[in-house]
């Protein structure tokens, strides 16, 4: 998930990373998150949270403690420093998804429109079932009743990421490593 925040006050720089870190914190507490993972670019303030180096700034002190305050109440919170060139790299790439196989189911579940040809429809139709729209993403029913996200060509990377340095951890064997990518909720 993507969010964007436009901040209208004048500020140090080291003061707007803490706000934004704030307002980061705070949305995705709001959502029910448990477990974050907070990058910055500024390797001084992500230094400061990881206790790495003290802060020496009054008004710092009380960002520094405010965010670490709130650290506390997720089950986990990891701290990382991103080279900003990383970022703007990352920034630069904005991946459009092309229509797919998909596209034809979810306009059928959220507009019950039809593709114009007949046997498309009718696949379509037949299919449908086993899937289910929520907040604007196609999901797959499981046998196990389970919600299973699509995972695109563009986002291939970022799960097998996940699932072998993130959250998830080691690497194991094919089967368990499939397993484990479905449990998490991707097909």
């Amino acid at each position: 998930m993507e969010y964007a925040l436009r901040f209208s006050f004048k500020a140090i720089n080291n003061e707007a990373e803490y706000k934004a870190m704030i307002a980061g914190l705070m949305l995705v507490k709001s959502l029910g998150i448990q477990r974050v993972i907070v990058r910055g670019d500024s390797k001084l303030i992500m230094d400061q949270i990881n206790g790495e180096c003290g802060v020496k700034n009054k008004t710092l002190a009380k960002y520094h403690e405010k965010a670490v305050t709130m650290a506390k109440g997720f089950d986990q919170t990891i701290f990382q420093h991103v080279p900003r060139a990383q970022i703007e790299e990352e920034d630069r790439f904005v991946l459009e998804e092309p229509d797919d196989w998909r596209t034809p189911i979810a306009r059928y579940l959220t507009t019950g429109q039809f593709p114009g040809y007949k046997l498309e429809a009718k696949k379509t139709q037949n299919v449908s079932y086993k899937f289910h729209m929520y907040q604007g993403e196609l999901y797959k029913k499981s046998v196990e009743g389970l919600l299973l996200l699509y995972v695109s060509a563009g986002n291939i990377s970022k799960v097998l990421f996940e699932v072998h340095n993130g959250w998830c951890g080691s690497h194991i064997g094919g089967r368990s490593l499939t397993l484990k990518i479905t449990r998490i909720g991707f097909f």
